[in-house]
């Protein structure tokens, strides 16, 4: 079913270098009130912020009004100040917002993490290129706005990147920006850093290792093109040409059975046709009559 929906992505800037041995329940519970901060805005806006993921640190809401998604992302980046008031004794939390409008193809009862959209990632693109602190929106969100004059057009290092108008919140000043150069700076570091998911697979004595950067698709042999590389398994006929997807969201993988005719099995567990759980390093997947598959680490 095609429907026009509003797409807010969502990263807390920094996350890993929070992430410091000997902190990690602290920094979890730190999230979790970060997301329970988030989850408040999202039921004011977008009538109870049902539809919405989360996958590590970062987040994708849906909206049926552009003019509500603008000012979701808004009130949560205005709020922050307090919020990191309230806690002064931990590492004050900023994000990076994009906002985007469009069609989004999407069955009944797809779950929002198996959705496949160019509209998800021109949202999650603007995040991407946002600088720290910012709201960056397509030309589709800002014709909705009631108040425009707060927003300015992206800086031009920033326009660069994107086919559409691009305006940003705080208004920054148009023409090149140190904040801009600073912007794509990053996003060039954070490119180069883009984790890998090392996988090793073992069908029967036969044992070999694979990498996976954004998406790979687990299955048979299958010489019919397909959008997303394939960890191709051989010598397993009980393995499916298309059993399962592994993706990565923000910094965390996600394993994804894709109604295989024999299941995907994670540390014992069968997984839910369609429904996406998150891969961890040491995880042991099972598929097929003799395929395993262990996440041995990221680079």
């Amino acid at each position: 079913m095609r429907e026009e929906r509003t797409v807010l992505s969502l990263d807390i800037v920094g996350s890993r270098r929070m992430k410091r041995p000997g902190l990690t329940m602290r920094v979890q519970h730190r999230f979790a009130l970060f997301r329970e901060y988030v989850r408040r805005h999202l039921t004011a806006w977008s009538g109870g912020g049902k539809d919405a993921i989360w996958a590590g640190d970062g987040l994708l809401a849906l909206f049926r009004s552009q003019a509500d998604g603008a000012r979701c992302a808004r009130a949560i980046l205005e709020g922050l100040p307090d919020f990191n008031a309230a806690h002064p004794e931990e590492t004050p939390i900023s994000v990076r917002i994009g906002v985007h409008s469009g069609p989004i193809l999407r069955s009944p009862d797809q779950p929002l993490g198996e959705v496949t959209s160019a509209t998800l990632d021109l949202a999650g693109h603007l995040q991407k290129y946002g600088p720290e602190g910012s709201v960056l929106i397509s030309d589709a969100v800002y014709r909705t706005l009631d108040t425009p004059e707060d927003w300015s057009p992206a800086a031009k290092e920033i326009q660069a990147q994107f086919e559409v108008p691009v305006y940003a919140f705080p208004a920054l000043a148009t023409g090149s920006t140190p904040a801009a150069e600073a912007t794509l700076d990053r996003v060039a570091e954070d490119t180069e850093k883009t984790p890998l998911l090392r996988l090793r697979i073992a069908v029967g004595d036969t044992t070999w290792e694979e990498a996976v950067e954004q998406e790979g698709l687990v299955g048979r042999p299958d010489t019919r093109p397909s959008r997303l590389s394939r960890l191709v398994i051989r010598g397993d006929d009980a393995v499916s040409r298309n059993h399962a997807q592994i993706s990565r969201l923000g910094d965390t993988f996600l394993l994804e059975d894709l109604g295989s005719a024999n299941g995907t099995c994670v540390n014992g567990t069968w997984l839910q046709p369609g429904v996406s759980v998150p891969l961890n390093v040491g995880d042991e997947i099972r598929l097929g009559e003799r395929t395993v598959i262990t996440a041995i680490g990221t680079d």
